[in-house]
């Protein structure tokens, strides 16, 4: 059984085969801040208030190393944003200068570089591609939020989270639903640009 936000025991099922392998939030941390990330995630299954995450995040440099560790392996984080500075490795000069920046509240996010993709019928899809900094910082707030939010969520819930995507998705409605006939994917991404 699934928790829906309050705690209460929701309708969710767990899969036994996970889509994507699961980030690894234990391996490079420290016993502190892995005590400290397991007691954020007790509160938040109690529905307390969780506090302490920006301490956490200007204080531990085993965080920023997990992070690296979590992005390094996708391809796309060794292209270069707008600075040239691809997240090719985590050196201490980086985690460093990172810590610095957050704990004097001087951290400011980079333009993303704009990319345009081509999409298979013709058109052009735009891809922004942040900075090798920019991309470790938002892979540690990512892992902080995801402390906090994933013990709560439902799970039915198939969107942008750990071993969840499309095929997990599907996989619950072949296990669940009975007598579909039919079954469309619909893009509606530009479905508003020429309201109003």
């Amino acid at each position: 059984m699934g928790m829906n936000a309050t705690g209460e025991k929701g309708e969710g099922r767990p899969f036994p085969l996970p889509s994507r392998p699961a980030k690894d939030a234990s391996g490079r941390l420290d016993a502190k801040l892995r005590r400290r990330l397991e007691a954020i995630e007790a509160a938040s299954r109690k529905g307390k208030k969780v506090q302490d995450l920006c301490k956490i995040m200007r204080t531990h440099e085993s965080l920023w190393r997990q992070a690296s560790a979590n992005i390094y392996a996708n391809q796309g984080a060794r292209t270069p944003g707008i600075h040239k500075n691809p997240l090719d490795g985590c050196s201490d000069e980086r985690v460093k200068n990172i810590l610095h920046r957050l704990a004097e509240d001087q951290d400011q996010c980079s333009p993303s570089k704009r990319v345009y993709i081509p999409k298979a019928y013709g058109k052009l899809r735009p891809l922004g591609i942040p900075s090798g900094d920019d991309k470790l910082i938002q892979e540690g707030v990512s892992m902080r939020l995801e402390s906090i939010y994933e013990p709560v969520f439902v799970n039915d819930s198939h969107g942008v989270r750990p071993r969840r995507s499309c095929p997990t998705a599907l996989q619950d409605v072949r296990h669940t639903w009975d007598g579909v006939k039919w079954m469309l994917a619909i893009d509606l991404a530009g479905c508003f640009d020429y309201a109003c």
